[in-house]
Order: C-alpha cells, then structure tokens, then sequence
C-alpha cells in the first residue's frame, strides 16, 4: 500500500473479477518499449495436478491426495 509501490505500479492484481491475485509489477520502466504483464500467476492449488501427474502420480493417487486433504 506504499505510495511509492503504487506510484510505479510494483505491486498488480491480475485475474478475472472474483479471482485476482496481486503480482509484483514490471520493474524496469522503458518509455518506448513499456513491458506488461502477459499471464497473472496462478491461483493457488490451480497446477496441482498437473505438476503431481509430472512427477509420477496417477490420476487415482491425485484423487485420494485430494479426497484426504492432502492437497
């Protein structure tokens, strides 16, 4: 909530309404090439199963991980 920190746009939400999150901004400011942000950060626990499915899981562990609150 710095001044500062809003002045040079370091801190964004990003999302779809009901479903932002806050991203640090781009930090080098380019008056004629300006950078943006392309992809807001995933929400918590969105690639989940994706990334257990990547290290080996089958979809029926992801599923018990799921069922007992382990993820």
């Amino acid at each position: 909530e710095d001044p500062q920190v809003r002045h040079r746009d370091m801190a964004l939400e990003v999302g779809e309404p009901g479903a932002t999150a806050r991203n640090p901004g781009v930090a080098i400011k380019l008056s004629d090439t300006p950078g943006s942000i392309r992809f807001p950060t995933p929400l918590s626990g969105a690639l989940t199963g994706e990334i257990l499915t990547e290290l080996g899981y089958s979809s029926e562990e992801i599923e018990e991980m799921r069922r007992v609150g382990a993820v």
